[in-house]
C-alpha cells in the first residue's frame, strides 16, 4: 500500500533495464539522513519536490519513490560527509558504501555518521512495506566494520541550532525525524542569530528529561504528553509529528520582532 495514489517520475528510470543509484554520505535536516532512499528525490519535477515539501510529507514520497521504481545497484560516494542544506563541516572519509537493500545501505551510512537509524521514520516505513532491511543483525558487512568507518558525528540540524542560538539548549532523547527535523528545521530558519537573551529548553523524543531549572522549556510531540502532565511545567506542542503552527508560536512570544527572519 502506497502512501500517494499518483506519484510522477522520470520515464527513463522506469523504462531502464538497469537502475544504478550514486549518492553520496550526508545528513537531512527534514529526513535525517540523503543516502539512497532519499537520492530518488532526483527522479520527481521540481514542483512535486516543493509540493511534499509543502505538504510536509517528505519521507511518506521517498517510501514512494523507493517502491515505484528499486535501485538495482547503490554504490556511495563516501569522500566526505556533511549536511545537506547548509553544507557544513565537511568531514573527510574516503569510504564507498555498496549494496543493492536501499534499506541497508541507509541503515549502515546513518550508523557510519553517527545518526541513529532507529530514529529515521522512512527506514521504518520502507521495511515494513518490504523494500528492504534495518536491521543490524540481517545486514552482512564486507570489508571495513561501522566502527573502523565511522570518525565522528556527522554535523546535522540540531548541531545547526545549537551554534546559531547559544542560549538554546536541545534535549534529544531519542527523538525520531517526525520531531527533530520538523523543530530543528523551523527553529533553524526562524530567527536571526543570538536572539535568545535567556536560556530555553527544548526538549523532544521519549527519554528527554526536563532539566531543574526555572529557564523556560517547549515540550515537543506526543512522546512527551506524560512529562508535562504529570509535571505541568513549561509548553506542551502536541502531535506525532508536532504541530509546527504552535511551536514557532511559542517561539514567537520569546523573541523580539525585529529579530525574526522576514
Amino acid at each position: 500500500m502506497q502512501f500517494f495514489k499518483t506519484l510522477r517520475i522520470a520515464r527513463a528510470a522506469l523504462q531502464c533495464d538497469v537502475f544504478i543509484n550514486v549518492p553520496t554520505l550526508k545528513t537531512h535536516h527534514l529526513a535525517g539522513v540523503t543516502v539512497a532512499m532519499k537520492n530518488l528525490y532526483g527522479l520527481i519535477p521540481k514542483e512535486d519536490k516543493r509540493l511534499y515539501h509543502r505538504i510536509d510529507r517528505l519521507e511518506e514520497a521517498i517510501v514512494d519513490l523507493n517502491m515505484a521504481r528499486p535501485s538495482d545497484l547503490i554504490i556511495v560516494d563516501g569522500t566526505f560527509s556533511t549536511h545537506h542544506i547548509p553544507p557544513f563541516e565537511k568531514q573527510r572519509l574516503d569510504l564507498a558504501l555498496g549494496g543493492s537493500d536501499p534499506v541497508a545501505v541507509d541503515t549502515v551510512a546513518a550508523k557510519v555518521m553517527g545518526v541513529d537509524p532507529r530514529t529515521i521514520r522512512f527506514l521504518s516505513w520502507a521495511e515494513e512495506k518490504g523494500i528492504g532491511t534495518k536491521d543490524l543483525g540481517r545486514i552482512s558487512i564486507s570489508g571495513l566494520s561501522i566502527g573502523e568507518a565511522y570518525r565522528k558525528d556527522t554535523v546535522t540540524i540540531l548541531d545547526l541550532c545549537r551554534r546559531k542560538y547559544p542560549r538554546v539548549k536541545i534535549i534529544d532523547g531519542q527523538s525520531c525525524t517526525g520531531c527533530f527535523g520538523r523543530i530543528g528545521t523551523a527553529l533553524y530558519g526562524a530567527f536571526k542569530e543570538d536572539v535568545f537573551k535567556e536560556d530555553l529548553y527544548i526538549l523532544m523524543g521519549p527519554k528527554a528529561i526536563p532539566p531543574k531549572t526555572g529557564a523556560y522549556i517547549i515540550l515537543c510531540g506526543n512522546c512527551l504528553a506524560p512529562t508535562f502532565y504529570n509535571g505541568l511545567k513549561g509548553t506542551f506542542i502536541p502531535g506525532c509529528p508536532p504541530d509546527l503552527k504552535e511551536f514557532r508560536r511559542a517561539l514567537e512570544s520569546l523573541a523580539p520582532s525585529e529579530t525574526k527572519i522576514p
